[in-house]
């Protein structure tokens, strides 16, 4: 026989009903104070669960499992529901008002110390003739 006790809850396994019947009976009369007018111990026949254990009894195997308490913590702390995925890249080449902000804000004059600066700044050159083609083809290759 195996007695599991986890808190107030208590689980036992024996080959007989009648014999767990009994062994209920005992622990129930044993538990009883003068003051109570029935034991504190019920047998409630085979066991469905046990501190977070799915069970499940067959004449041939007992299987374990503890699906439906993980299923309450991930309810619990909102996690049933997958994350959306994290784009692995910019999901669109600029932002959407990268354009109005371009043609709003044109950057410095070129042949300019402001514009020179940002040259050394960036590395690279681009005249403001040559912007509005690189924006098409990046549009275009997206």
């Amino acid at each position: 026989m195996l007695l599991l006790c986890q808190a107030d809850d208590f689980a036992l396994a024996c080959p007989d009903e009648d014999l767990a019947k009994h062994l209920c009976n005992q622990i129930g009369k044993a538990s009883q104070l003068p003051s109570e007018d029935a034991p504190p111990f019920k047998c409630l026949s085979l066991i469905k669960d046990f501190n977070g254990l799915d069970v499940a009894q067959h004449s041939d195997a007992i299987k374990l499992s503890c699906e439906k308490h993980i299923d309450r913590v991930l309810t619990a702390h909102r996690w049933s529901k997958p994350l959306p995925p994290v784009p692995t890249k910019p999901s669109a080449p600029l932002p959407v008002d990268a354009v109005a902000s371009i043609c709003t804000h044109p950057g410095p004059l070129e042949n300019t110390a402001e514009h020179a600066a940002l040259v050394a700044k960036h590395g690279f050159f681009m005249s403001h003739s040559s912007w509005r083609t690189s924006m098409c083809l990046c549009r275009v290759s997206a």
